[in-house]
């Protein structure tokens, strides 16, 4: 056999003989062993790994369903199988013994037809193996590639399983949360982003698992330090040749940039509506008094000087709505717990309420608002039922559930025309009103995070309802003013 084999083809590869005839093993493993590591399978149990397998037709069948799994296992590495067979055997070879084979030796035969066979075999399988390392180096390249860029990302990637459980990201995600790469294993992405943020970042995600295709969804992501970030997350099905669904795959960009444009463009869009409301609703009132003031000079009449006094009064008046919305509309401070009762009183005695009545329906009510702003939504919501409802209106103020508050009359109502725009900057119907305060009402609102709606009131008039509200605990203001009242001691002498 040496005659065939070359230097460099003798290597050190194991060599399994699984033949029934005890002269044909002898034989074959004298003339295989002098080039190979050759062993003889004891109770016929395949080694874990070889090179090449020798069999006989009798030990082929017994061996049959061992053999195909290994050659599936070891793909796309190549495991040669060689048949020892006689020319008679040739008519009980069917097609699927012709599928697992891949060359066969007929007996008798000589050292150099085995040691031909036998080495084109190998020679093949050490091409496979050696393919097989080449892409596997490549493969370690491109994902030393693939893991360099995915670090050096400004945005954060991330896999998540079908459970939309983080499953793999880059450092990005922990450098941007502060979070430890042990502790965003399995983690929902969801969990990183602002409470009520999640069921958005939820349902976005979970729409393209089922559904397919792509998504992107904003939320602020929250830092270990508290710290909010505006973030977009992308969102697009991630699958397996097959096609079967292995979860989501993502990125997630820092839109803070986006955010201030935004902001920009809104406080812009404020301030171009301020500019043209203010300059249209001025304009009359200054005309007005410039010619009474003319006429007051010419005639010296005090009734010209009263009118140019009312009309600054009303200036004035829209210059302050106009500063309220543009200050303190959008703007809110801390949350602390407020007692709604307490607010409403508060408001009702700085407007002018002349026979109008303030009637609480709930004394108890604490929610987490700023305490000013809060006192200015109030004290617009009275002032607009006033000044619509009539002098002698009643104005009810209570819970909705658990969901919020509602602010009441039982004046003339509104047409539905008219709802839908009494929350636009400068809107009015009343030759007093300036259009800013239901604005300012809303804008407060949408600052603390609540939603204000205007519906029918049960007794005829309006019902603004505001939802979304988070109240406080019970007692979470401590004692009450009357309970305090309680509490003072009687200094009165016996």
């Amino acid at each position: 056999m040496s005659p065939v084999l070359s230097e460099s083809d003798q290597k050190e590869e194991t060599v399994v003989l699984l033949l029934v005839h005890r002269r044909n093993r002898e034989l074959l493993s004298e003339w295989l062993s002098r080039h190979f590591h050759v062993t003889v399978p004891q109770e016929g149990e395949l080694p874990s790994s070889f090179d090449l397998c020798l069999f006989d037709l009798v030990t082929l069948h017994e061996h049959k369903a061992e053999l195909e799994r290994k050659k599936k296992e070891a793909a796309p590495v190549f495991v040669p199988y060689l048949l020892v067979m006689r020319e008679r055997e040739r008519a009980r070879l069917g097609d699927d013994i012709w599928d697992l084979i891949d060359d066969r030796v007929i007996i008798p035969t000589s050292q150099a037809e085995l040691g031909a066979r036998v080495s084109t075999l190998l020679t093949a399988r050490w091409q496979s193996l050696e393919l097989q390392e080449l892409k596997e180096h490549e493969v370690g390249k491109e994902q030393a590639f693939t893991e360099s860029a995915l670090r050096s990302l400004p945005d954060v990637f991330y896999v998540l399983d079908t459970d939309l459980k983080l499953d793999r990201w880059n450092d990005r995600l922990a450098a941007v949360t502060g979070a430890k790469q042990a502790a965003l294993k399995a983690t929902d992405l969801a969990e990183l982003v602002r409470e009520d943020h999640r069921g958005a970042v939820t349902d976005a995600f979970e729409t393209v698992l089922v559904g397919g295709g792509t998504a992107r969804v904003e939320a602020v992501l929250v830092t270990e330090n508290g710290d909010e970030v505006p973030y977009e997350f992308t969102a697009a099905r991630l699958t397996d040749p097959d096609d079967e669904c292995l979860g989501i795959v993502g990125v997630g960009r820092d839109v803070t940039d986006r955010a201030v444009r935004r902001e920009l463009a809104r406080q812009n869009e404020r301030l171009e509506r301020f500019a043209s409301i203010v300059s249209h609703d001025l304009r009359n009132p200054l005309t007005v008094a410039n010619l009474n003031l003319d006429l007051g000079r010419e005639t010296g009449d005090d009734e010209y000087f009263e009118k140019v006094e009312r009309a600054l009064d009303r200036m004035n008046t829209l210059i302050e709505d106009v500063l309220a919305l543009a200050r303190k509309g959008q703007v809110v401070g801390e949350f602390e717990p407020v007692s709604l009762r307490t607010a409403a009183e508060t408001a009702w005695s700085n407007v002018g309420t002349n026979d109008s009545t303030l009637d609480i329906a709930d004394q108890t009510m604490i929610l987490m608002a700023d305490d000013s702003r809060l006192h200015d939504l109030l004290m617009n919501l009275f002032r607009n039922s006033i000044e619509h409802g009539g002098e002698d209106v009643t104005v009810t103020i209570g819970p909705i559930d658990e969901t919020g508050f509602y602010v009441e009359d039982d004046g003339t109502g509104i047409s539905d025309k008219e709802k839908e725009k009494v929350f636009e900057y400068g809107y009015t119907t009343s030759e007093e009103g300036t259009g800013f305060g239901l604005a300012i009402v809303r804008s407060i609102a949408e600052a603390h995070g609540w939603t204000v709606e205007l519906v029918d009131s049960a007794d005829g008039g309006v019902r603004f309802e505001v939802t979304n509200v988070e109240f406080a605990e019970p007692g979470a203001l401590g004692a009450t003013a009357d309970d305090d009242d309680a509490a003072e001691p009687d200094d009165t002498e016996e």
